[in-house]
């Protein structure tokens, strides 16, 4: 991750061609997948599974057991959410790819190309296989390896760089869906040395390019429109690796933290063990502020938490700490 700063830029259009299948697209339009499959009121799995999960206990994103709603359902997320992005890429203009993004150190292109390589890693990790950046496995570090891969593919046109990001996205669809059946429950070493459900991991990489589609939309004008349970999803896993680092000392971070503008409202932090959880809550929270502000500082991005929350207790700077180490 890197830190950024929000700069005002107007947005163009349009782009390149569509990535693989038509799907929701996530600016106000959908792109061929039937209307019964995108609905909040639709009678599929994912409906009865979020309904049940509303009526009998909260939902919850553990590192350990991954979302309490299901590996299914994170899949259709995460496939939901790459051909957004991926529609996104398509409506850039060539003269717009190389602007800055609101990470001031990265131009658009350059973002979208540390996105590809995440991806990279993403597949080699599902598939099993090396690292694909060999002169760097074992030694991340989220301040200074991602601007090193970039080194690899300087001079590399958006063409080029959307033609590998299609086939990357294809692939990595494929390895998820041969995981959901049967279900796979492996533990894998997590991005900041923590053990995670291997679907954990996979929204790691899934939030990474979230935060960074804020980063190209911003300075273009451009809003992220996100449904209820992505930005839920995307919410609980920014509070579940904020709370990684306090937890590397056995500095455990408890706390109720209201995010206004969420879809639930509040969420607990919380661990059992060694493993963090964070489930939705009720009642009073400890702290609050807004979501996307909130979400934005835990991710090095605008004002810092104590600002943005008005507090400056315990545990407002164990969660802060994420901000340090990673940007």
């Amino acid at each position: 991750m890197r830190s950024c700063s929000r700069r005002p830029w107007a947005y163009q259009k349009p782009g390149f061609r569509a990535y693989g299948e038509a799907n929701y697209c996530g600016r106000g339009r959908t792109c061929g997948v039937p209307a019964a499959e995108l609905s909040c009121l639709s009678t599929s799995a994912e409906h009865r599974s979020m309904w049940m999960t509303t009526q009998d206990s909260p939902r919850e994103l553990s590192e350990q057991h991954g979302f309490s709603d299901g590996v299914e359902i994170v899949h259709r997320i995460f496939k939901r959410r790459r051909h957004a992005f991926f529609e996104l890429l398509q409506d850039i203009s060539t003269s717009s790819w190389g602007m800055p993004s609101r990470c001031s150190d990265w131009s658009i292109h350059q973002v979208v190309r540390h996105v590809r390589d995440a991806a990279k890693i993403h597949v080699a990790r599902l598939r099993g296989s090396a690292f694909p950046f060999t002169d760097s496995a074992g030694t991340f570090d989220p301040k200074t390896s991602p601007s090193a891969w970039l080194t690899r593919s300087e001079g590399e046109t958006p063409h080029d760089t959307l033609l590998q990001l299609r086939e990357i996205l294809d692939e990595e669809n494929r390895l998820l869906e041969g995981r959901l059946s049967p279900k796979v429950a492996d533990l894998v070493p997590g991005p900041l040395r923590r053990k995670l459900h291997w679907s954990v991991n996979s929204v790691h990489t899934l939030w990474d390019a979230w935060m960074h589609e804020r980063d190209i939309c911003l300075p273009l004008g451009l809003k992220v429109e996100m449904k209820d349970d992505e930005t839920r999803l995307m919410a609980m896993y920014t509070l579940l690796v904020a709370a990684a680092p306090p937890a590397w000392e056995g500095d455990y971070i408890h706390v109720t933290l209201g995010l206004n503008g969420s879809p639930d409202g509040a969420y607990s932090v919380r661990h059992e063990g060694d493993n963090i959880c964070v489930r939705a809550a009720a009642g009073t929270p400890d702290i609050s502020g807004p979501m996307e502000t909130v979400l934005d500082s835990l991710a090095g991005r605008g004002p810092e938490l104590s600002e943005v929350l008005g507090a400056s207790g315990p545990a407002v700077r164990k969660l802060a700490i994420l901000r340090a180490v990673a940007t």
